[in-house]
């Protein structure tokens, strides 16, 4: 099954009820930090965004409507808050890049070390919204309907943005290689 469309109890979480958030809080913990983490948070910027996700859903739950799946409500909030959170954040640094983008020919862990610092650097340079689509995409497996419903784009929106995404990283990276 997949993670957005995980069944809650939905009458718990409106109501407040600690047990049913905490159980939302671990499902979605992980993720959260790693869409923090896709628009260049780093450590407690990452925690500060997290927890202000998590307030806003909290805040937010007695409102929840179910016209999409909890997940993805819980990402549009996410995606916003994490971008918002970017914005105040002028201690900007970059971090390893998520798994799945890594390197398929890096030889040893200093050389694929390297070539993700480089990924994740050209990644950085898309954009914050960009870079968050990117790891949408390629990290969490989104399918385009699910990002498109997340940032409030188009899927053909989506899409553009994942072309010249990848466009610019393949120019980008060309630069980095020994």
């Amino acid at each position: 099954m997949e993670l957005l469309d995980t069944p809650m109890d939905l009458a718990s979480l409106r109501t407040g009820d600690a047990e049913a958030f905490a159980e939302l809080v671990q499902l979605f913990q992980d993720r959260i930090f790693s869409l923090c983490q896709s628009v260049g948070l780093r450590g407690a910027d990452v925690d500060q965004a997290a927890a202000d996700i998590f307030s806003a859903v909290y805040l937010a739950l007695p409102g929840f409507d179910g016209r999409c799946a909890l997940g993805t409500w819980i990402y549009q909030i996410a995606f916003r808050t994490a971008l918002r959170q970017r914005k105040r954040d002028a201690r900007h640094t970059h971090g390893n890049l998520p798994e799945n983008l890594s390197a398929p020919h890096a030889s040893d862990a200093v050389e694929e070390a390297e070539t993700r610092e480089n990924i994740w650097r050209c990644v950085a340079a898309l954009g914050r919204q960009t870079a968050m689509i990117v790891k949408l995409y390629y990290q969490d497996g989104l399918p385009l309907p699910e990002i498109a419903e997340i940032t409030g784009h188009p899927v053909g929106t989506i899409k553009t943005i994942l072309f010249r995404a990848r466009r610019q990283l393949s120019e980008s990276l060309a630069r980095y290689k020994p």
